[in-house]
């Protein structure tokens, strides 16, 4: 999935812990995060902490890459 703003980020993550059958608060635990930062992220919420947000995706078991569109 092509990631253009935190919305589309909080998609793929929602996505991503529904196929696994996941609560938020499973994934909270899962990354050391709180619920409701979970919450936030999946809701686009622009200000997040990269680092947890890093931490939610290595939960999930997924991966970044970063490409020049220059």
């Amino acid at each position: 999935m092509r990631v253009r703003v935190m919305r589309d980020a909080g998609d793929a993550v929602r996505e991503a812990r529904l196929r696994r059958g996941w609560t938020q608060q499973r994934l909270a635990d899962e990354a050391r995060v709180g619920r409701e930062w979970v919450s936030a992220l999946e809701r686009g919420k622009a200000t997040l902490d990269m680092g947890r947000w890093l931490d939610v995706v290595d939960a999930l078991g997924l991966s970044v890459e970063v490409h020049d569109d220059a």
